[in-house]
């Protein structure tokens, strides 16, 4: 059909500190209608709610888009704030306005101590967040 694309996956970090890849692929699901970023940093979608894996195709194919979500939908709910167990989770709605940190603080997620995974299964496997923050949330 004469259509070019590209793939390009949302897991590639440039920068694995202050956790940033080459490409917005939350910025751009929010823009295309589908779905919005939690107080977790996590993109939300009606029908999956976080249980998604994202990537980003890029194409000059002509395609049509949702309405683009401008706002979060958590409105006074902190579930995942609770939830989290190393307190990663600062509580404020997301704004591409300010920097990630005043939401989500990775590495605190990431040095949880005790290590959730490794005290429940008892396995020495470093630095895996505890995922609560993701089971709590509604569909």
């Amino acid at each position: 059909m004469g259509f070019e694309a590209g793939t390009f996956s949302a897991s590639e970090r440039k920068d694995p500190i202050n956790i940033k890849g080459d490409f917005p692929h939350k910025t751009a699901a929010t823009r295309a209608g589908l779905g919005w970023v939690s107080r977790n940093c996590l993109l939300i979608t009606r029908k999956h709610g976080p249980w998604i894996r994202q990537g980003t195709v890029f194409t000059d194919l002509p395609l049509d888009c949702e309405t683009p979500l401008k706002k979060s939908y958590c409105g006074t709910c902190k579930q995942c704030v609770e939830a989290c167990p190393a307190g990663a989770i600062v509580g404020n709605h997301r704004s591409l306005l300010n920097p990630l940190l005043m939401f989500f603080r990775f590495m605190v997620c990431l040095s949880d101590e005790p290590n959730y995974f490794s005290t429940r299964w008892n396995t020495n496997v470093p630095n895996i967040p505890s995922f609560n923050c993701s089971i709590i949330l509604p569909l």
